[in-house]
């Protein structure tokens, strides 16, 4: 998968989101798309979007927000240790 499934976006920077890793569904298991950003600026990020992530579903899919999940949220200081107080969510999908 290129990177071009995602678009830095929002408050982000150009060159802040690194090579998306995509693990296709299989059987059961949903398929799951890791995002990671990183940034070499003291300021570090701001708050607000970071990435627009576009995906082709299926013909005859239809997916609903459910199909959606928002997990696995790390941030990390410029110094390396855990940020505390953040959190990330999907704000929204549309269809085209």
């Amino acid at each position: 998968m290129g990177a071009s499934v995602i678009t830095v976006s929002g408050v982000a920077l150009p060159g802040t989101a690194l090579m998306p890793v995509y693990t296709p569904a299989l059987g059961g298991a949903k398929g799951k798309l890791v995002v990671s950003m990183a940034t070499s600026s003291v300021a570090g990020f701001g708050a607000g979007e970071y990435v627009t992530v576009v995906l082709t579903a299926a013909p005859g899919y239809n997916p609903v927000q459910e199909d959606f999940a928002f997990s696995g949220f790390a941030p990390v200081t410029t110094g390396g240790d855990a940020a505390t107080g953040l959190s990330g969510t999907i704000s929204g999908y549309t269809l085209l």
